[in-house]
């Protein structure tokens, strides 16, 4: 049975159709785990009493996609173990202009519309790059949304006029090209699960693991543990 520190449920946002871009949430200058600042990452987050992947999605979204609900850096680090999150720092909501609530409505509803099962993974960070006291070691349940391509220009317009639309930290969209050059790079082994979503080739650090489990999510936490024993989430 493999130990597990934590499970997190996230999802890829990419237009119906062609597939030009990709819709991703970025750490800012504030994250505590300084070597992915600037690194972007999958909406989600980890689970706080759901019963699954889904259902940790689901809420994660509602949290994220609401300005008036903003998390500290500091919180962020201590959700993840860092030691480096005992660095106080501002308010992410200072100076930050959100794109409308009707328009975030509308993104979340087509993401809930729309988002599959993608795959679970397992990935494995060596503690050094990231400051925590032993390897890390979780799970990552990942889904795709494949929402409507007039609303994604609309956000992709808004994000490139610089106003946000998730509370912790910010977003990009990034092209396939954009992604396979490296030229933005991914956090927590995002890299190597886009690539394999896409169909590309990734560059990934060579402290991250990425495992796929070969199978959509399930449909609750209590059916990974036969597999797995959680040290910290889900409960």
């Amino acid at each position: 049975m493999k130990t597990v520190h934590h499970h997190s449920a996230a999802v890829l946002i990419v237009p119906d159709g062609a597939l030009d871009g990709v819709l991703l949430g970025r750490y800012d200058e504030t994250y505590p785990v300084k070597i992915f600042r600037n690194h972007y990452n999958f909406i989600g987050g980890n689970p706080h009493g759901d019963i699954s992947p889904l259902a940790a999605l689901k809420r994660e979204l509602d949290e994220e996609l609401n300005p008036s609900l903003v998390y500290s850096a500091e919180t962020v680090g201590k959700i993840i173990g860092s030691k480096e999150a005992d660095v106080k720092t501002d308010d992410h909501s200072t100076g930050r202009v959100y794109v409308s609530s009707e328009k975030l409505d509308e993104l979340k509803e087509e993401i809930l519309k729309t988002v599959k099962g993608y795959k679970d993974y397992l990935v494995e960070i060596d503690k050094d790059h990231v400051k925590t006291d032993k390897d890390l070691v979780f799970i990552l349940s990942i889904y795709l949304a494949r929402i409507n391509r007039e609303l994604f220009d609309e956000i992709k317009l808004e994000i490139e006029s610089g106003k946000q639309i998730i509370n912790e930290g910010g977003s990009a969209v990034a092209t396939p090209e954009e992604l396979a050059s490296g030229k933005v790079r991914g956090s927590w082994g995002y890299s190597t699960i886009v690539g394999d979503m896409i169909g590309i080739k990734v560059p990934e650090y060579g402290f991250i693991r990425v495992t796929s489990l070969g199978s959509a999510p399930r449909n609750f936490f209590a059916e990974y543990k036969s597999d797995f024993l959680y040290e910290r989430n889900p409960e």
